[in-house]
This record gives C-alpha cells, sequence and structure tokens, in this order.
C-alpha cells in the first residue's frame, strides 16, 4: 500500500537506502520465519512521509531494538554485512525523523518517519 505526492523531500537515493536495506531485513528474516509474511505501507499526510514494514520472524534472532546503533547482523559475513540499519538511520537522521523497531510475538514491525 503506497500513497505518496509525485514530489518529496526526500531523495531518490535516500529513498532507495531506506527501502531496500529495510526489505531486505524483512525478507531474510521472514524467509527464516515457518509463516513468511511482509506487509508493507508507505504514505504521506500532514507533510510527514511514513513508511511501516512488518515481517514474520523466528523469535530466537531478534535483538535489542532500543539499541540502534549496536543492532547486530544475524548472517555469517560479519564484515561486509551489519551496515543496513545504520544506513537507514544516517537517511532518517538527515531529515530529521526517527525510527522505530518494535519485536512482537510474530512479527518484527519496523516504521520510520520522516518530518
Amino acid at each position: 500500500n503506497v500513497k505518496i505526492p509525485e514530489i518529496l523531500s526526500v531523495s531518490t537515493y535516500d529513498m532507495n537506502v531506506v527501502l531496500s536495506n529495510a526489505l531486505d531485513n524483512a525478507i531474510r528474516a521472514a524467509g527464516q520465519a515457518d509463516k513468511k509474511e511482509i506487509g508493507i505501507h508507505i504514505g504521506y499526510d500532514k507533510a510527514k512521509l511514513t513508511i511501516s514494514i512488518h515481517n514474520s520472524y523466528v523469535k530466537d534472532n531478534q535483538n535489542n531494538f532500543e539499541d540502534l546503533e549496536n543492532i547486530k547482523t544475524t548472517k555469517t559475513d560479519k564484515k561486509n554485512h551489519g551496515y543496513g540499519i545504520k544506513n537507514i538511520k544516517q537517511v532518517v537522521d538527515k531529515y530529521d525523523g526517527f525510527i522505530e523497531i518494535k519485536a512482537g510475538e510474530m512479527f518484527n514491525i519496523f516504521i520510520c518517519i520522516f518530518l
């Protein structure tokens, strides 16, 4: 579900950084779960762009999402991976937005809001 204006204050490059990393994380997490599910909503209301992604996941693989600076990759090649959330955070900070990630009983929920 995507409803946004044709022209945004967020650059195409920055949108690509956020969406490609967030969706890659969601696809990877859902792929490891018994029930594979991903949902995405992108909306624009009152001059705020909101990106919300939920995905199924294996509960044992969750990180402490309260500490975005220290989220660890679950990939074996740790040298070349583990930069996605940090890259998303850089973009969101650039636009004075915020990120919220919640680990629920069945789904991770990733919410990114650009102000």
